[in-house]
């Protein structure tokens, strides 16, 4: 689904539940600091124009009259999120459920857990943790792979000793993302940036190389 359309119907919800004070963020990101009377969430919508510190219209959102601080803001809705999350989860757990037949579901496990006949059976995490990497390269995503798993994992499709080296190939897969982006940089800073980019490659291949 393309990222514009997304916006568009995740944006206007958002919106309706928090604003953020981007201008705090930069001054924050900045070092200059946050000002006496000054807050990570947006109060002013509209400014007058020949005074920018005049303001004229306040926001309307779910969180604009509470006189919380950004911290207690942030905490409710750390908790409303994980909520929400959490809630979205069984119900895809219990819509797979659902969708899966028992001929189907019995097909999956038997494929996805099954292990390389004979000595080569050690091998067959390290095909998966490859199989991991490159499902990864190619959808250029490993949360998404992630989130796919974890409903799977919950219906007992893919047994955990399954989804723990798809997982670690998953997170070597993710940085070629990396990679990619820093081929595109400017021709004076290309070392550089394949430099950070490789980097990022070896420390995850080496994190993985211990487990």
């Amino acid at each position: 689904m393309n990222v514009a359309i997304l916006n568009r119907i995740t944006k206007p919800l958002i919106n309706s539940i928090i604003q953020i004070n981007k201008t705090a963020i930069e001054e924050l990101a900045a070092g200059v600091g946050l000002g006496p009377n000054q807050t990570l969430t947006k109060h002013w919508c509209k400014f007058n124009e020949k005074s920018p510190k005049s303001p004229l219209v306040k926001c309307k959102y779910l969180f604009e009259s509470a006189k919380w601080p950004d911290w207690v803001t942030g905490l409710i809705l750390l908790f409303i999120s994980i909520f929400f999350l959490c809630a979205c989860l069984i119900v895809l757990v219990k819509l797979l459920n659902s969708l899966f037949s028992d001929k189907i579901s019995k097909l999956l496990k038997k494929t996805v857990n099954s292990e390389f006949p004979g000595c080569f059976k050690y091998f067959t995490g390290y095909f998966a943790l490859i199989i991991g990497a490159l499902l990864t390269v190619i959808i250029q995503s490993s949360s998404v792979f992630t989130s796919t798993l974890t409903p799977l994992v919950g219906i007992g499709i893919v047994s955990l000793e399954r989804v723990f080296p798809l997982v670690l190939g998953s997170n070597i897969g993710t940085t070629i993302t990396g990679i990619l982006a820093a081929l595109s940089s400017k021709a004076s800073t290309l070392s550089f940036s394949i430099q950070i980019a490789l980097c990022h490659l070896l420390f995850n291949i080496t994190g993985k190389s211990k487990f």
